[in-house]
C-alpha cells in the first residue's frame, strides 16, 4: 500500500515509502515504532465488510437512524438530489442529514456496516471536528472509465464548507494498482499559506453486495503543495475482478462493469496552526515571534533551559545589566550569554551556541556529550552570580530562584526542637510512588517518627520519641522544580529512568507546605515552563514547552524549531506514564497510510517544571525593552554582520578573481630556506586593489610577510598584464619590471620559466594563467624582477627581451654562512650558455665586497635532497643550468675554521640535509607525573626558556637518537640525562622505551595518532631509567590532614621488596611538605615513623584491600589505585564504644561514586551536628562547600536504592555498624566520572 500525494501527473508523483497489503504487517507502522515511538503497536491490517444491500446504502440519506452515523451519503449515479450544506448551531459546515456526532471508538455501536467500518479504522486523535461527510461514486462503466483516461476525478462534495473530489487512476499511477487519492477542490481560491487537515476512509465496494469492501485510512494536511493525498497501491488490479472469501470479500469488487468508490472525510480544527505541517520552509519567527537555538551535538538539554532562562524576562534583564563592554565573546561567559539572548529577540533565523560553549572552555567533546541540567544550571547561575557582584544586577539570581526551607526534630512529649534553616535553588521531588505534584510535595514534607530504637537524643531530655521533617519557609518567585525520573535500581545495578505518570496542574497553591506566616498568604504559582526528556538513561532528545506571556499560547522550543502547541500538549502529554490504562497514547501525527488508530509507550515526559507566582508574573515576565539591551551589543553584532557581508560577497564574486602569489627580490631576502619561496604557506592576503604590496609616504601596507618570501592577492581575473606592471612598478618605486611566470618543476620546486614579453601587455591575467601554465586552475605564480637590477656577468644589461630568452639564463644567488646556520637570496644574474663556474667568481666576490682571493664553493639547488658542487670547467650549458636555477655559494673554509665550528652544517648540503629533517618539538610534563604536579603547587623554579607551564620548544633533528634528544632536554630542564623518560600521551601507558638506536622520528611516529605541532611528554625521574628493570613504578596518593592537602607521589620501589618500603619512601618525600597552600602551614606528614603510615588500595572509588607493611609489592595490582595516609592521632585516643568507619563520596546516587574514599572515627554518643564539625576539619572545605553536603549511611553491598539523610541530632554511633556499613558523603562530582558504560565530564565554565 502507497500513501502518496498524485501531483495531478501520472509521471512525477511524490511518493512516502511504500506500506504493504492489508493483510500484511505494515512497513510504516514499523518504521515509526523504531525511529518515533519505540514503543509503537502494530494495528491488524483490515479488510473491511459490510452487511447491507445496495439499497438500503444508496438511501441512507432518508434513514434517520444513519444521518446520526454518518452525514451525506451521496449517490452520484444517479441525478443528484437538490442537496445544500448548512451551518450547524457552531458554524460548522454539514450535510442536509444533520451534523450529529463524530463517530469515534467509544460510540454506541452503529447500525450501519459503513459506520462500523468508520469506527473501527477512523481514530480519535482529541481534536476538535469541523464537521464530517461520507461521499459514495457509483461508476456504471469501469471499462469506459479506464479507457478514457489516465485518471478521472469524482464530482465535487461538500465537506466543512470546503470542495472535495476523488482522484482515481483506474489502471494505476505507474503501478499495476488502483490508484485512490482524496483531492482538495478548492485550491484555486485558497489564500497563501493556507491548510485543512482531515481524517479520511477511501472505500472500493461491489455495486451489489455491502459485504464485499474493501477500505484504507490516512490523515493529511491538505495545502498549496500536497493538495491530494492517498493511496498509490490502494489494491493491485488483478484483485477487482476477483473474490476473496478468505479475506472476506466474497464477491469482486468490480462486478457487471460497476463499482462503488466512497470517501469518509473528517476536517479537523487546527488550533495550533501547524497540525501535521511538514515544517518545509517553516519560519519559526513568522509563525510564533521567536526562533530557536541550534544544537552543536548533543546540545538539546542546554538549549531548553537557555531558552527557559531566556523567556524568564527578569533574568535576561539582569544579564544584560553586567558591565561586559570591554569583554571579548571567546573568554566571557557573561557576554557570550548576552549576545545569544540578543540574537534571539532580533535574529529572523536559529541561533548558535558556539561562541557560548567556548566561552565556556568546551571543546567539541563537551558538544556532544548530554550533561545533567540541574548541575548545568547551577553551574551557569554560580558562575554569573560571581560575574554580578557589584553590578546593578547583584543578587539577581538569589532575588529570583532563591528559596528557604527549614529542617526539624520535633520532640513528641517534651518542649524540645532541633532546627537548621538553609537555601535552596531547586527542589528536586519523587517521582516514584507519587502520582502527582501534590503528592511528591507532601512526600517532600512527611514527617518521620522517630521512636523505639531511634528515639531522639534531646540535650537535656535524653531519649525521645520525635517526628523529623521539612518545612518550607519561602518559596522564590521563579521556583524551579527537578523531577527524579532517573534513580539507581538495585535490582539493575544501573540508573534507569523512571517514565511513571506524574500529573502536575497549570495553576497550583503551595501554601499548605510553607510553615505559619506573612509568606503564606501569596503561594499561588502558574505554570510557566516544562522541560521534556524523551528516550531512556542511554540516549534521548531535551525540549521546552514555554508560555512566555501570561495570557498568551504555550510554545514547542524544539532546538532550532519553535511551534505553537495545545496546552495539553505541553501538560498532560508529558505526564508520563509507561504501565496501566494511560501507557498507550494515541500518535499525534501518524505515518500517511496507517490503518487504525495507532498508539505508543510514553517515553516523553516532564523532568524539570518551572512556575512563577502568580502575583508576580506581570513584573518578571515584563517586556524586555530596547534600551534593556547594553549599547554596545547591537553595535559589535551590527559590526560583524557587516563583516560577515563583505566576506559573502567576497564568495559570490570569487568567479570574478584570481589568486596571484607574487615574490620579488626583496621578498625573496627574507626567505631563509630551499628554493626562492614558499608558495603553499598561508600568507598575508589582501585585495590589490585596495592596498598597496609596499608603503610610500605612511601609505597602509598590510603585515610584513612571513619567511615564505612571497605574498597572495586576490585581483580580477580582467586586470590586465599593463595594469598589474602599472601597478607594481609603483608600489615597487622603480622605473619598469619584468614578469616572469614561475612554473612548478617534476622536481616540486617553482622556478621562474617564462618571461612575459611586452606584445602580453593586453592579456588579461586569466588569458596568461591559461597560456602559460597547463593546469589553468592552478593559482598564478609570479616573478617581478626590477629590470635595473637585470645584468650580466660583465655588468651590462642584456640587450632585450629575446636574447634574454635565447642565449641567457636567469640565475639566482644564495649566500651560505655556516657560523650563523643561515642562507640568503642575495640578487640575481643572467650568464651565458658558454661561461663555466670560475666566470661567476668575480661577480659573486663583488657583490659580497669580499677581496678578489677568496676562495668558494658553489653548489647547484637542485632538489633539497640533491645538492651538487659545480664542476669548475663546465660550461653553464653543460651543466644543464636553465632559467630559475639556483647557484649557492659559501666560503672555502680551512681545516682549523672546520673544527672551529659548533654546529655539524658545514656546507650547504648539511644545510639543506638539517632543513629537510628538522622539526620543532615542543616538550610538556607528563599529567600527574612529578614535574606536573611541582608545576601546578608553583614548588620549582623552571629553568631558562622553560615557561610557567613547564613547556619548551626545541629545534631537532629528526634523524636524532633518544640519548641525543635526551641530552637536549636535560641541558633545557638542568638535570641528568639518564633521569629523562619520554611519552606519547600525557596520562596513557604509552611510554617510549628506551633504546639506543630508536630515532626521534620513531619517537614522535610511537602514537597511534600523531600531533601536529610535534609534541613529547617527558617527566624526570629519581632513578636512572637504566634501573627501571627492576624497579616498578607506582603512583600513590597521599592524604594529608585534610583531603584537600592530597599529594600525588611517585615510587620507585623493588619489584620483590614489601609495602614497608612504600612507606618510608613515603616519609622521605613528604617530610619536609607543608600542608595548605602555605610553606609554613601544618606539617603534611608527622614525625611518628612508616609504621604509622597506611596504605590501601582502591576499586571504583571504594576501599578495597588495606596493606600490611609485609605485604609483596608484586602482588599489588596495577589497575587498583593507591592512597597512604598517616594515622591520624584520634584513632590512637579512641575511647570505648569509638570505631572507624570507611567513607565515601557519591552524586545523587550510589553508582556515582568519585573522589578518594578514606577512614574516620565515629565517637560513642556524640550527636552529628558535633560530628560534621569534625569531618569538615577531616575534608578540609569552608563553610559555603561543606553546606551543600549531604550525609546518610549505606552497607558495603547497597540492598536498596532508598536513602534517608542524617540529621544534626542523629547519633551516628547509633545508625551505623562498624563492619556493614559506609558513611556516605552526596556532593557533585568535579573530576572525571563513568556513567552508563561510558566517560562523562562534570560541568565546569572556567571562564
Amino acid at each position: 500500500m502507497d500513501v502518496r500525494f498524485s501531483d495531478n501527473k501520472t509521471d512525477n508523483t511524490m511518493q512516502i515509502p511504500d506500506a504493504p497489503h492489508p493483510m500484511s504487517p505494515s512497513s510504516a507502522d514499523e518504521q515509526m515504532g523504531s525511529e518515533e515511538t519505540n514503543g509503537l503497536e502494530q494495528m491488524p491490517g483490515v479488510t473491511i465488510t459490510a452487511g447491507a444491500n445496495e439499497n438500503k446504502l444508496e438511501n441512507t440519506n432518508n434513514s434517520p437512524d444513519r444521518n446520526t452515523q454518518i452525514k451525506g451519503i451521496t449517490d452520484k449515479t444517479s441525478p443528484i438530489s437538490p442537496m445544500s450544506n448548512q451551518e450547524n448551531e457552531n458554524g460548522a459546515l454539514e450535510s442536509p442529514g444533520g451534523r450529529g456526532s463524530p463517530i469515534t471508538p467509544n460510540s454506541p455501536t452503529p447500525r450501519h456496516p459503513i459506520d462500523a467500518t468508520i469506527q473501527k479504522m477512523v481514530p480519535d486523535m482529541g481534536y476538535p471536528t469541523v464537521g464530517e461527510y461520507t461521499f459514495k461514486w457509483h461508476i456504471k462503466s469501469w471499462r469506459e472509465l479506464s479507457s478514457k483516461s489516465e485518471k478521472e476525478y469524482g464530482p465535487k462534495f461538500t465537506c466543512a464548507g470546503y470542495q472535495w473530489r476523488l482522484l482515481c487512476f483506474p489502471r494505476g499511477n505507474s503501478v499495476d494498482s488502483l490508484s485512490l487519492y482524496l483531492d482538495f477542490a478548492d485550491k484555486e481560491t485558497m489564500e497563501e499559506g493556507w491548510g485543512v487537515c482531515a481524517q479520511f476512509l477511501l472505500f472500493v465496494a461491489n455495486p451489489h453486495d455491502d459485504s464485499s469492501v474493501h477500505a484504507q485510512y490516512s490523515s493529511h494536511r491538505f495545502d498549496s503543495t500536497e493538495s491530494d493525498w492517498g493511496f498509490t497501491k490502494f489494491l493491485p488490479l488483478a484483485k477487482l475482478h476477483q473474490a476473496d472469501p478468505a479475506n472476506g470479500i466474497p464477491r469482486p469488487l468490480i462486478e457487471d462493469d460497476q463499482t462503488v468508490l466512497m470517501a469518509y472525510v473528517r476536517v479537523i480544527k487546527d488550533e495550533t496552526g501547524i497540525l501535521w505541517h511538514s515544517f518545509k520552509d517553516y519560519d519559526s519567527k513568522k509563525v510564533t515571534g521567536y526562533v530557536g537555538l541550534k544544537n552543536q551535538g548533543a546540545t538539546c538539554y542546554m538549549n531548553s533551559l537557555l531558552q527557559s532562562l531566556y523567556l524568564t524576562n527578569f533574568f535576561r534583564k539582569s544579564v544584560f545589566q553586567i558591565p561586559t563592554e570591554n569583554d571579548e565573546p571567546s573568554q566571557s561567559v557573561a557576554l557570550a550569554l548576552q549576545r545569544v539572548f540578543y540574537q534571539l529577540m532580533t535574529s529572523d533565523t536559529p541561533v548558535g551556541t558556539l561562541e557560548l560553549t567556548k566561552s565556556f572552555g568546551w571543546d567539541t567533546i563537551d558538544a556532544f556529550m548530554q550533561h545533567d541540567v540541574q548541575e548545568f544550571n547551577r553551574v551557569l547561575q554560580d558562575n554569573l552570580e560571581g560575574k554580578m557582584k557589584g553590578t546593578p544586577a547583584e543578587n539577581a539570581i538569589a532575588k529570583l530562584f532563591v528559596g528557604k526551607m527549614k529542617s526539624y526534630i520535633k520532640c513528641v512529649d517534651v518542649d524540645y526542637e532541633s532546627s537548621r534553616t538553609e537555601n535552596y535553588y531547586d527542589i528536586q521531588l519523587n517521582v516514584k510512588g507519587c502520582k502527582t505534584l501534590e503528592e511528591s510535595f507532601k512526600e517532600y514534607c512527611a514527617e518521620e517518627t522517630m521512636e523505639g530504637e531511634n528515639k531522639y537524643m534531646a540535650e537535656g531530655f535524653g531519649l525521645q520519641d520525635a517526628r523529623k521533617g521539612v518545612k518550607f519557609l519561602d518559596f522564590p518567585p521563579v521556583l524551579h522544580l527537578q523531577l527524579k525520573r532517573f534513580e539507581y535500581d538495585i535490582k539493575k545495578g544501573t540508573l534507569v529512568k523512571i517514565n511513571d505518570r506524574h500529573e502536575f496542574p497549570t495553576e497550583v497553591d503551595l501554601s499548605e507546605f510553607i510553615e505559619d506566616g506573612e509568606e503564606k498568604k501569596d503561594m499561588v504559582y502558574k505554570l510557566h515552563g516544562v522541560l521534556v526528556h524523551s528516550g531512556d538513561l542511554s540516549g534521548g532528545h531535551y525540549c521546552a514547552f514555554i508560555k512566555p506571556e501570561p495570557e498568551g499560547k504555550w510554545l514547542k522550543f524544539d532546538d532550532d524549531r519553535v511551534i505553537p502547541v495545545r496546552e495539553t500538549e505541553a501538560t498532560e502529554d508529558n505526564f508520563g506514564g509507561e504501565s496501566g490504562p494511560n501507557a498507550m497514547v494515541p500518535i499525534r501525527y501518524p505515518t500517511p497510510g496507517m490503518r487504525g488508530p495507532a498508539t505508543y509507550k510514553r517515553f516523553t515526559n516532564a523532568y524539570m517544571l518551572v512556575y512563577i507566582r502568580a502575583s508576580a508574573l506581570n513584573e518578571i515576565l515584563a517586556p524586555v525593552l530596547p534600551e534593556d539591551v547594553p549599547e554596545h551589543l547591537p553595535q559589535r553584532l551590527e559590526e560583524e554582520r557587516r563583516r560577515e557581508e563583505e566576506r559573502d560577497r567576497e564568495m559570490r564574486e570569487s568567479h570574478l578573481y584570481l589568486k596571484v602569489h607574487v615574490t620579488s627580490d626583496a621578498l625573496m631576502r627574507e626567505h631563509h630556506a630551499f628554493d626562492l619561496a614558499e608558495f603553499e604557506t598561508k600568507d598575508n592576503s589582501s585585495s590589490y586593489d585596495s592596498t598597496p604590496m609596499f608603503s610610500r609616504n605612511n601609505t597602509p601596507k598590510p603585515p610584513p610577510p612571513t619567511k615564505s618570501g612571497c605574498r597572495t592577492f586576490r585581483l580580477r581575473k580582467a586586470m590586465t598584464i599593463r595594469e598589474f606592471r602599472e601597478k607594481m612598478c609603483e608600489d615597487l618605486d622603480i622605473k619598469d619590471c619584468n614578469l616572469w611566470v614561475m612554473s612548478a618543476r617534476q622536481n616540486r620546486t617553482t622556478r621562474p620559466d617564462t618571461l612575459i614579453s611586452a606584445e602580453d601587455d593586453n592579456l588579461k591575467l586569466s588569458d596568461v594563467r591559461e597560456k602559460h601554465l597547463a593546469h589553468n586552475r592552478s593559482d598564478l605564480k609570479l616573478y617581478v624582477e626590477d629590470t635595473s637590477m637585470a645584468v650580466r656577468l660583465d655588468g651590462e644589461r642584456p640587450t632585450d627581451s629575446k636574447e634574454a630568452k635565447d642565449s641567457l639564463f636567469l640565475v639566482f644567488l644564495k649566500h651560505y654562512d655556516p657560523a650563523k646556520m643561515e642562507i640568503t637570496i642575495i640578487g640575481h644574474t643572467y650568464v651565458k650558455k658558454t661561461e663555466t663556474a670560475p666566470d661567476i667568481v668575480p661577480f659573486i666576490l663583488h657583490q659580497m665586497e669580499w677581496s678578489a682571493n677568496t676562495p668558494l664553493r658553489l653548489f647547484e639547488e637542485i632538489r633539497p635532497t640533491m645538492i651538487e658542487e659545480i664542476k669548475h670547467k663546465m660550461t653553464f650549458e653543460n651543466a644543464e643550468i636553465v632559467n630559475g636555477d639556483i647557484i649557492a655559494f659559501q666560503r672555502d673554509l680551512s681545516p682549523e675554521e672546520l673544527e672551529s665550528m659548533p654546529n655539524p652544517t658545514r656546507a650547504v648540503p648539511d644545510y639543506y640535509d638539517w632543513l629537510l629533517y628538522k622539526v620543532s618539538v615542543t616538550f610538556k610534563p607528563r599529567p600527574n607525573s612529578r614535574d606536573f604536579k611541582a608545576i601546578q603547587n608553583k614548588e620549582n623554579q623552571s629553568p631558562a626558556g622553560v615557561n610557567g607551564d613547564g613547556e619548551f620548544v626545541i629545534e631537532l633533528s629528526k634523524r636524532m637518537q633518544y640519548d641525543a634528544v635526551a641530552e637536549k632536554v636535560a641541558a633545557e630542564l638542568k638535570v641528568d640525562p639518564l633521569k629523562i623518560r619520554f611519552s606519547m600521551e600525557g596520562t596513557g601507558p604509552r611510554m617510549i622505551k628506551r633504546k639506543t638506536e630508536v630515532s626521534l622520528l620513531e619517537m614522535l611516529n610511537a602514537g597511534y595518532i600523531q600531533s601536529s605541532p610535534a609534541v613529547l611528554y617527558y617527566e624526570t625521574l629519581e632513578v636512572p631509567i637504566t634501573e627501571l628493570d627492576y624497579k616498578k613504578f607506582l603512583t600513590v596518593n597521599f592524604l594529608g590532614p585534610t583531603l584537600k592537602d592530597e599529594r600525588t607521589v611517585e615510587v620507585f620501589a623493588n619489584k620483590t621488596g614489601t609495602v614497608s618500603e612504600i612507606q618510608e619512601a613515603l616519609v622521605q618525600k613528604l617530610k619536609h611538605e607543608a600542608s595548605g597552600d602555605k610553606p609554613n602551614g601544618q606539617p603534611l606528614i608527622g614525625s611518628r615513623g612508616a609504621s604509622q603510615i597506611r596504605v590501601w588500595a582502591v576499586t571504583s572509588h571504594k576501599i578495597d584491600k588495606e596493606f600490611s607493611a609485609d605485604y609483596p609489592i608484586a602482588n599489588i595490582q596495577d589497575y587498583s589505585t593507591l592512597y597512604a595516609e598517616e594515622i591520624p592521632p584520634e584513632e590512637d585516643e579512641m575511647e570505648k564504644g569509638d570505631f572507624v568507619v570507611g567513607c565515601i563520596h557519591f552524586s545523587k546516587a550510589l553508582i556515582n561514586a568519585h573522589s578518594a574514599p578514606f577512614r574516620f572515627v565515629i565517637k560513642h554518643g556524640e550527636r552529628f551536628e558535633q560530628t560534621k564539625r569534625r569531618l569538615q576539619t577531616r575534608l578540609g572545605l569552608p563553610d559555603k562547600e561543606f553546606a551543600k553536603i549531604k550525609f546518610t549511611v549505606v552497607p558495603h553491598v547497597p540492598l536498596s536504592s532508598k536513602m534517608r539523610y542524617l540529621n544534626d541530632d542523629d547519633v551516628l554511633s547509633d545508625s551505623i555498624e562498624e563492619k556493614n556499613e559506609l558513611l556516605a558523603l552526596d556532593h557533585p562530582d568535579r573530576t572525571i566520572r563513568s556513567r552508563s558504560g561510558g566517560m562523562e565530564k562534570a560541568i565546569k565554565i572556567f571562564n
